[in-house]
């Protein structure tokens, strides 16, 4: 008997996590002003896994890790687990391990622009 196939994420925790909006915001990077930045500090900011040196080697060549932030935070609309929004952002632009995108919403909630369902 055959098995459905399921996503590389289903046993993750955190993929099945549901973030929520806090208020309305733009993009969160936008010319100089950076919301994350501002609001966490340095510090926090710079232990953020997509956008610093632990993301993976594609997106730092490619310095996609900007365009995968927008997107990510595009998909959030309080319905959406971790998981589902790691696997729309991944068919538009390429591969994204879940565990980015759950450390990227954690630090958007740690930001006050997210929080957790």
């Amino acid at each position: 008997m055959e098995t459905a196939p399921s996503a590389p994420w289903a046993g993750d925790r955190d993929a099945k996590r549901v973030p929520i909006r806090v208020g309305e915001f733009g993009p969160l990077t936008y010319q100089n002003d950076n919301v994350l930045l501002a609001r966490l500090g340095k510090e926090r900011y710079g232990k953020i896994k997509l956008i610093n040196s632990e993301a993976s080697m594609l997106l730092n060549t490619r310095d996609q890790s900007e365009l995968y932030a927008y997107e990510i935070v595009n998909f959030v609309n309080g319905k959406r687990t971790v998981g589902e929004i790691r696997d729309a952002v991944s068919a538009e632009y390429g591969p994204l391990p879940v565990n980015l995108v759950a450390d990227y919403l954690n630090a958007c909630a740690d930001a006050g622009v997210m929080q957790w369902k």
